[in-house]
């Protein structure tokens, strides 16, 4: 059997917000700047010299005093004695098995459905989204490595089209699952299918139901008559009840995933109005508001 291929990418970004974590939890403060640069120095195979150079820092300073702290703090991260030679490889190698030990579970579970699968009569071929731990589920390398990326970045938003049965549910519960696993995000997952129609067909409305299901999802109480003011119109009501509440609760990013967009469009087109312009109008802000608190959302529209 061919060995499957490890999904979860170990580049730059991935190792130095790793890197913090691990500094954290284990009650050392987090990268500074300085020692930011001389890792994306040592990644890029630069010299200290060059290093300082291109920062502006003094080359005596910057090898002699903070690179050797910066050394052993990395040591005290992997278990081992990392030099500027080795610490490449040893940020790979180490956090390559942690992400591979994070699947274990899932792995196991897997291997030991195969196995009952083979002792019983040919499965069903699987309907709708297929589970994390399903061996039936096709991995697609490409693609989930570039969405994996993609949702790193402060305001990604990330577009999942396809025909019907094609997978882009399976693949958003993976995203999902990275993302809360692997990058510390809380995940907030809505099914515009569970919308009431005349909820659609009011914008007021949907926003309203939009900030108190993600207020549900994030466990926390909804304030939404506290931050609704009439006069100013729900879309900048919607946007101040993100900004000065819901992300002063919460300290880490946010993945929002929409889960049937398309349904906007559907149920605007059912009840005979303009279907198109105010679909348009309700994501069209959706995407602004992402946008506007970039730093704290990253969205996958499905």
């Amino acid at each position: 059997m061919e060995k499957e291929e490890n999904s979860y990418p170990i580049n730059l970004n991935f190792v130095l917000k790793a890197i913090n974590r691990k500094l954290l939890e284990i009650d050392c403060p987090p990268l500074n700047n300085i020692e930011r640069i001389i890792i994306q120095g040592i990644w890029n195979y630069k010299t200290y010299n060059l290093v300082a150079e291109e920062a502006g820092y003094s080359p005596g300073y910057l090898s002699n005093v903070v690179a050797p702290q910066l050394l052993r703090r990395i040591s005290d991260v992997v278990g081992q004695k990392v030099t500027k030679k080795n610490c490449r490889a040893k940020l790979e190698t180490y956090f390559t098995s942690k992400a591979t030990s994070k699947k274990t579970i899932a792995n196991k579970n897997a291997t030991t459905l195969c196995t009952n699968i083979r002792q019983v009569m040919s499965p069903r071929f699987p309907s709708g989204a297929i589970s994390l731990d399903s061996p039936f589920y096709i991995q697609r390398s490409d693609i989930e490595k570039q969405v994996y990326a993609e949702i790193e970045n402060s305001g990604a938003l990330v577009r999942i089209k396809a025909p019907q049965e094609m997978g882009k549910t399976s693949l958003l519960l993976r995203v999902m699952d990275y993302a809360k696993h692997f990058l510390d995000y809380h995940v907030v997952n809505l099914d515009l299918q569970q919308v009431d129609q005349d909820i659609f067909s009011n914008i007021n409305r949907f926003l309203r139901w939009f900030c108190v299901n993600i207020s549900r999802q994030l466990n926390i109480e909804s304030r939404l008559d506290d931050y609704w003011d009439e006069d100013i119109g729900c879309k900048i009501n919607c946007s101040l009840y993100f900004q000065d509440y819901l992300l002063d609760s919460i300290d880490s990013p946010i993945l929002l995933a929409l889960d049937e967009v398309n349904q906007i469009f559907e149920h605007l087109r059912k009840i005979q109005i303009n279907h198109i312009a105010c679909g348009m109008l309700v994501w069209n802000f959706v995407k602004r508001l992402a946008v506007k608190i970039g730093k704290t959302i990253a969205q996958v529209k499905h």
